[in-house]
């Protein structure tokens, strides 16, 4: 499936706090959508729970952040890690993802398979 780790759940949190308030009713989707110069691509999006489609969208709920997947994107992201880094020389969300071939390209926003 996908994890989070910690980092990530964290300034998820932090995020859907910011925009929506401390009782909200949001999650994350992530996508896997066409396009970058390698071909794939990631979307990170806020959604309200009444959004997630229930027959299509796979739930992941680590550190009380809920994720959602839909059924065709997963195809692309099995078993990856979505982390979250913030050191001197970059910040940001990263997606460790295992299918990925060949590495991403240089920019680091697409990816292919």
């Amino acid at each position: 499936m996908i994890k989070l780790t910690k980092s990530a759940a964290d300034k998820i949190k932090e995020l859907l706090i910011k925009d929506y308030g401390e009782n909200n009713n949001h999650c994350l989707r992530i996508s896997v959508i066409g396009g970058g110069c390698s071909g794939l691509q990631y979307k990170l999006i806020f959604i309200e729970n009444k959004d997630i489609n229930k027959e299509t969208d796979i739930e992941v709920e680590e550190y009380d952040i809920k994720a959602i997947v839909d059924n065709k994107s997963i195809l692309y992201m099995m078993n990856s890690t979505i982390d979250y880094i913030d050191d001197l020389m970059s910040s940001g969300f990263k997606i460790i993802n295992p299918m990925a071939k060949g590495g991403t390209c240089g920019c680091g926003e697409s990816f292919y398979v």
